[in-house]
């Protein structure tokens, strides 16, 4: 069983390697579709959840980089990219010591959610000359929408028949998209991991859309006002405490940079009306609905956070973020590293006082 896993992981990592050393752009076009859609990139597990494929997609594409760098297939230019990227590692490689010395749990896998982060750097060096990645920003919004489309229609069929997805939830929590029953309503709701790229996709599609110089983008506003749209919705839909302020602060900032320039024109007002119109119908002509949004933002407010019924999430929170600040106020500079030591086995005494 091992050495098939290790067959498996060798292809992976050869795969991804050749594809990005004879076409870059397909091979991070490969590992961002993976990162928006894959979830927490844990669909698949390699030697007891130590390798997932966003790792290894990661790392191919990294050693792809290095070694067109060393034979000169690609020019020595971006030297405060490498600088940026070479720091950036030795952080990494820091916290993954750090956490071995300390004996920290799970420091190897706690480490793999930061190692795809050095791609960025990668995008920064093959995009000096050529400016703007648009086919990597394309891929970004059409799989944001992707994922915004995939969690209305989980959203949809749960709240018809849950028992529909009894088949694929497991793989479903094992991506970390869950699926849970919000307190005291019958509504189910879906969490999805990704669900921060909602404010990403809604201020790039309309400034795109509202920018003069669309051409080089290949996408019509049509089609961008449609992603924004989607994002707007999943956004609402999510009932997500953390994605509704998002949403909120993206709308402020985008509409006053918009006023601020003079481009808030009359087809960003229709879409933003038309919407509020259809959501505003959705909540008012059915209860369940309407019931269900007024007791989620209820539990956003102050007065209800001090009492017994004070929503576990917001309570965990609150309480975990007073035990980091903590641990920050102990080891202000060198931290504990990657894992969970002493630090992280008290999120369970949080975990049972709440």
């Amino acid at each position: 069983m091992v050495s098939l896993q290790a067959l498996v992981v060798a292809l992976i990592l050869g795969f991804i390697f050749l594809l990005f050393f004879f076409k870059p752009a397909w091979g991070l076009s490969l590992l961002l579709l993976e990162i928006l859609l894959g979830g927490n990139g844990r669909w698949v597990e390699f030697f007891n959840g130590s390798i997932t494929p966003r790792y290894l997609l990661a790392i191919g594409c990294l050693m792809a980089y290095f070694f067109l760098k060393v034979t000169g297939r690609l020019p020595m230019r971006g030297i405060l990219t490498m600088k940026s990227m070479a720091f950036f590692g030795a952080v990494l490689l820091y916290g993954v010591f750090l956490g071995l010395l300390n004996g920290n749990s799970e420091y190897y896998q706690d480490a793999q959610v930061w190692v795809y982060l050095l791609v960025a750097f990668i995008v920064m060096d093959l995009g000096c000359k050529t400016g703007v990645p648009i086919g990597l920003v394309r891929l970004m919004l059409w799989g944001g929408a992707l994922v915004a489309i995939i969690q209305l229609m989980l959203m949809v069929v749960a709240n018809i028949n849950m028992n529909w997805l009894s088949y694929i939830e497991p793989f479903l929590i094992q991506t970390r998209i869950l699926i849970t029953l919000l307190p005291g309503t019958g509504v189910y709701y879906v969490f999805m991991g990704n669900s921060s790229i909602y404010g990403y996709l809604i201020a790039v599609s309309v400034l795109l859309a509202s920018s003069k110089k669309l051409s080089p983008f290949s996408i019509s506003k049509r089609n961008l006002w449609f992603i924004a749209a989607v994002a707007l919705l999943a956004s609402m839909f999510s009932m997500t405490r953390g994605t509704w302020l998002q949403m909120a602060v993206t709308i402020i900032l985008l509409g006053t940079d918009l006023l601020w320039h003079g481009q808030l024109n009359r087809i960003i007002i229709w879409v933003v009306c038309f919407i509020t119109f259809i959501m505003s119908i959705i909540v008012m002509l059915n209860p369940t609905w309407r019931e269900t949004f007024i007791a989620r933002a209820e539990t956003m407010l102050p007065s209800r956070n001090n009492t017994e019924d004070a929503d576990y999430s917001i309570e965990f929170k609150r309480k975990e973020a007073e035990l980091q600040l903590e641990a920050i106020r102990l080891r202000p500079l060198f931290g504990y590293g990657f894992g969970q030591g002493a630090y992280g086995d008290n999120l369970s005494e949080i975990a049972e006082s709440t």
